[in-house]
């Protein structure tokens, strides 16, 4: 369970940095680089075990915390029945010291990754919760035929620092939102440096591996995932926003996401049958009927002057103009055009034949998964951009702009011409 001081480490972790950085539009942002580890781990892994071993093998990896792999004790028993359950505690957590490791996710998803490969010797199912789910992320990109299948539980560390700060202020409504959003935006933290600096001043563990996961990019991991994947999240998480849940859908291929109302950060502890009964269907390849669409023509949409419309579905040309508190959600759209306005995009597909798929003028645009194609994907002219999850093609080019504009992007994927980036950061366009 991630104690408070684990969450004010993320926290904090967002203001950390030393030095800001400007990036060229199109050119893929610099991934960071964990801190030099051990050639082994010089450890020896607690490992926590239930069910028959004959039985499939499914490996659960634990988020910050003293608690470790305890915090799947609730679970651990009924996921039993039919799996072999196997419980690691990472390298300075639980009963497994951290004997010179980096305590980096990078670098925790290598050793998972090498223990899979050596005890068991077959593919296995993984979960991962909180920031275990960002390992489990790294693990099964860069090593996908050790994964059978994936579950993800209310994931911490994939959201773009600022994008986190942002989501977990917009939610509990507090004050200094700007000044704190522009203090985070000043800096580019190298979490290898600050790693090292935790590791050197003997920092707890928890301080340590939140400082490394909040600035690690796992964009490239989504972007390599094969194994069918679960996504669960507690409609209560204060800890990690359920938009990162929807970008994870959205990015990563054969994903399905399921919301438990009753639940908060730990599901397991919060609605545990609810939560088994989910892992279990989809670890015996059962799943839900897919919704068929209604195959509805496009229709045209102008809000002029209004506030707080919801739209959905097909949909033609969509123009907003001088209004406030839009969202577009499951929806797919042959354009936009947004004049002064304030819109959320979740899980919307714009364009595809259209000259400019997104044409933005003095405009706040936040978007989550889904994608922006046209012979220009985006148009931008002094406008504000928050992207998680989205896709970005531009047939001619990706970005056309006038005014500069700023492009938050969290684990986007954005294809310019014949390029390709995958960028993760602040870059201000047309400066």
């Amino acid at each position: 369970m991630l104690p408070r001081a684990a969450f004010v480490s993320l926290a904090l972790a967002a203001l950390s940095g030393c030095g800001s950085v400007a990036h060229a539009p199109h050119a893929a942002l610099p991934a960071p680089a964990p801190r030099a580890a051990s050639a082994a781990y010089e450890g020896e892994l607690r490992v926590r075990e239930w069910g028959d071993r004959a039985s499939p093998p499914l490996v659960l990896v634990h988020g910050l915390g003293a608690n470790a792999s305890a915090d799947f004790e609730p679970v651990a028993e009924a996921l039993a029945e039919g799996f072999h359950v196997i419980a690691l505690d990472l390298p300075g957590f639980g009963g497994s010291p951290a004997a010179g490791h980096s305590l980096h996710p990078v670098d925790d998803a290598a050793l998972i990754a090498r223990w899979m490969r050596e005890h068991l010797r077959r593919p296995a199912h993984l979960l991962g919760h909180s920031m275990g789910g960002a390992i489990a992320i790294l693990v099964a990109g860069a090593h996908p035929e050790l994964v059978e299948r994936l579950v993800l539980v209310d994931v911490a560390g994939v959201l773009h620092r600022e994008a986190f700060v942002s989501s977990q202020l917009g939610e509990a409504g507090g004050g200094g939102f700007e000044s704190l959003l522009g203090a985070v935006r000043r800096f580019e933290p190298d979490p290898g440096a600050l790693a090292s600096v935790g590791a050197i001043a003997g920092g707890p563990p928890e301080q340590v591996a939140a400082l490394s996961l909040i600035a690690t990019d796992v964009g490239p991991a989504l972007s390599s995932i094969r194994a069918p994947t679960l996504v669960v999240w507690g409609r209560r998480d204060r800890v990690a926003p359920l938009r990162t849940g929807r970008l994870l859908d959205d990015r990563i291929g054969h994903a399905r996401l399921v919301v438990l109302d009753d639940a908060g950060h730990v599901p397991m502890a919060d609605a545990p049958e609810a939560f088994v009964a989910e892992v279990r269907r989809h670890l015996s390849g059962a799943s839900p009927a897919a919704s068929r669409s209604t195959g509805a023509s496009p229709r045209p949409f102008t809000c002029r002057g209004q506030a707080d419309v919801e739209l959905t579905g097909r949909l033609g040309h969509v123009l907003v103009e001088g209004c406030r508190g839009v969202r577009i959600h499951d929806a797919r759209l042959d354009s936009l055009v947004i004049r002064s306005s304030d819109v959320r995009l979740d899980n919307v597909q714009i364009g595809g034949r259209a000259e400019v798929a997104l044409d933005a003028r003095d405009a706040n645009v936040r978007a989550t998964g889904g994608a922006i194609v046209g012979d220009v994907g985006a148009s931008l002219h002094d406008s504000r951009l928050d992207l998680a999850g989205v896709h970005i093609e531009g047939r001619r080019v990706a970005f056309q702009t006038g005014a500069p504009s700023r492009v938050l992007f969290s684990v986007c994927e954005v294809r310019s011409g014949g390029a390709v980036a995958l960028p993760h950061g602040n870059v201000v366009l047309g400066r």
